[in-house]
């Protein structure tokens, strides 16, 4: 191919992993030019409403999709965790190697989650990473703040919050990591399906460009992030739900962690499962059965009965 039209997002962060696939598939393809084209989401013209009210699970991604379909453009770079579980016409073509997965504390205050105080707050419109804040330090205040990463950083700075809960992957992009006060633990805060992950989408039909971006795959990252969805497709969450899941592979094994809570009283069901990285997708399903039994099939309820799920 000549030349690869690329859509993206327009914010520091989406231009920055548009750049990183651009400069990996420059490497397999020295001769062939690429175009990046910035098309703006309804999650970047919606900055007032905090996103677990929103239902709309390709809230930053939707636009790009349709300029897909509409041929307008080759590839859409996507930040894994922001697309949906299910697409149509479209594919995951390429999953880039994974960066850190992890949730990070930044703040000015060199203080731990643990130790912030009820003067403190932490912001973050996460439900997901509410629960977990509060699981861990009852005390300290949560309030919404949105933004892209950078905007958040910049509003705390400016007193808006003490700290924030943000991906690793976005802040160690940015080259942010002095703001980093704490990595927070997977065992304690679950993250979000996919994150840490590029991920590029494709027409379905068009196999030219897949063979091209298959270069740039990376097999292990695929297949964890693959069994993430996998497992939240099964229980039916979406990118704002209180759910989560990491996997990871060692020695040819794969140990999944789902994660599910309670908007209510904060009860959280963790569980694990662990086999042959080629059965991934049965353990994905069989751990997406087990947490949903007893506590799990309650908080699995709650959801449905209050429209989050």
């Amino acid at each position: 191919m000549k030349k690869i039209i690329i859509g993206t997002r327009g914010s520091k962060l989406a231009l920055c992993q548009a750049r990183i696939v651009i400069d990996q598939l420059k490497k397999e393809f020295p001769n062939c030019k690429f175009d990046v084209k910035i098309i703006k989401t309804l999650g970047d013209k919606i900055t007032n409403i905090n996103l677990s009210k929103i239902n709309d699970k390709g809230f930053f991604v939707k636009e790009i999709q349709e300029q897909l379909l509409d041929k307008k453009i080759d590839v859409a770079v996507h930040s894994l965790k922001d697309m949906p579980i299910y697409l149509d016409k479209t594919k995951i073509s390429t999953i880039l190697k994974r960066e850190d997965h992890r949730d990070v504390l930044v703040s000015n205050k060199k203080i731990e989650l643990l130790k912030l105080h009820s003067s403190d707050s932490i912001g973050t419109t996460s439900i997901r990473r509410k629960i977990q804040i509060r699981n861990l330090n009852k005390n300290v205040k949560i309030i919404d703040i949105r933004g892209n990463v950078d905007t958040r950083i910049n509003k705390m700075i400016k007193g808006e919050c003490s700290a924030l809960v943000l991906a690793a992957a976005g802040v160690k992009r940015l080259g942010l990591e002095k703001y980093i006060v704490q990595y927070l633990d997977n065992d304690n805060f679950t993250t979000a399906p996919g994150q840490g992950a590029i991920a590029l989408e494709i027409l379905t039909e068009n196999e030219i460009i897949n063979k091209h971006l298959k270069k740039i795959n990376d097999k292990n990252s695929n297949i964890c992030t693959s069994a993430e969805r996998i497992f939240m497709g099964k229980i039916g969450g979406g990118c704002h739900m209180p759910f989560g899941c990491f996997a990871q592979i060692k020695n040819n094994m794969i140990t999944i962690t789902g994660m599910i809570a309670s908007i209510n009283n904060f009860l959280t069901v963790r569980k694990k499962i662990t086999g042959n990285i080629n059965e991934y997708k049965n353990l994905s399903e069989q751990l997406a059965k087990d947490i949903t039994k007893d506590d799990g099939q309650i908080i699995i309820n709650e959801l449905k009965n209050n429209s989050y799920a």
